[in-house]
């Protein structure tokens, strides 16, 4: 099994997009898988073994693709300190835009503080599992192979948000507008390039994970936190039905994209680039 293991890795970083879409694939159908399998369970039990179940197939994902090294320890708090943009997008536009409103906002049923620190936890598997999956699996097979020179650190990392980008697609599945699917898309992948910059940089995936957690939870800090706004992940997703944006969102939209991709660039300037690739290059 060891050494079958070892060729289908080896395949998949001599074939970094057929890797990506496998990950893709895979990942929407255990995603989805679990989430049907679960889906008219009822009990506490059964949302923490969904919510196990989705943590467990990347882990187990990462060691078939041979790549169980994105895991590695150290770095923590230098790849936190690199992430301050996306902290600071988590911040803004995450918790000030939704959390504090509630708090002036009389009436508002919160969650039980049990419930809280639930959502806390799920938010930092969403997480661990899209990192696991894109910002490890998918940029460390391209890394592989192209990672030489700048130009190949730029390859890799936008190839991996774009095949982060492109699983989003599945929300349309649980009826998310496309309008809203696409602006998604779009974000995912500027940010997700901002992520892979940041975890190249830093060099550790569980600080990447965790501003990830931090960003998402803000982002649905209305819906997780109360009980007035109550709705899972899925019931978020598809409640986002809009088919048009103001321009003053547009504008937003725009500005933020351009930002993502400029700090991804500074980021990954040529002689941090060097540094990258020495650095990488036992792996």
């Amino acid at each position: 099994m060891g050494s079958e293991k070892n060729r289908f890795a080896a395949w998949m970083d001599e074939h970094p997009v057929a890797a990506g879409f496998a990950v893709v694939i895979l990942y929407m159908l255990f995603r989805k898988g679990a989430y049907y399998i679960f889906l008219n369970a009822q009990g506490a039990a059964f949302t923490v073994m969904h919510e196990l179940v989705d943590v467990i197939w990347p882990f187990l994902m990462a060691a078939a693709f041979g790549k169980l090294v994105i895991y590695r320890k150290g770095r923590f708090f230098r790849t936190l300190l690199l992430g301050i943009s996306l902290f600071l997008y988590g911040l803004l536009f995450g918790y000030c835009l939704n959390l504090i409103p509630l708090l002036k906002e009389p009436g508002i049923e919160w969650q039980t503080p049990v419930m809280i620190i639930w959502a806390v936890v799920t938010m930092f598997f969403v997480g661990f599992r899209e990192e696991s999956c894109y910002r490890g699996i998918v940029l460390h097979v391209f890394a592989k192979k192209y990672m030489k020179d700048r130009k190949g650190v730029l390859i890799s990392v936008f190839a991996s948000s774009f095949f982060f980008a492109i699983m989003h697609i599945a929300n349309i599945l649980v009826g998310q507008s496309f309008f809203e699917c696409v602006i998604q898309i779009i974000n995912a992948f500027f940010f997700g390039g901002l992520f892979a910059a940041v975890y190249l940089r830093g060099g550790n995936l569980w600080a990447v994970m965790a501003l990830h957690g931090f960003i998402d939870l803000g982002l649905m800090s209305k819906n997780l936190l109360t009980k007035t706004f109550a709705s899972d992940a899925i019931a978020f997703i598809a409640n986002n039905t809009d088919t048009s944006a103001s321009t003053a969102q547009t504008v937003v939209y725009l500005v933020l994209w351009a930002a993502a991709f400029c700090l991804t660039l500074i980021m990954l300037r040529k002689k941090k680039c060097e540094e990258i690739i020495e650095r990488f290059r036992p792996e």
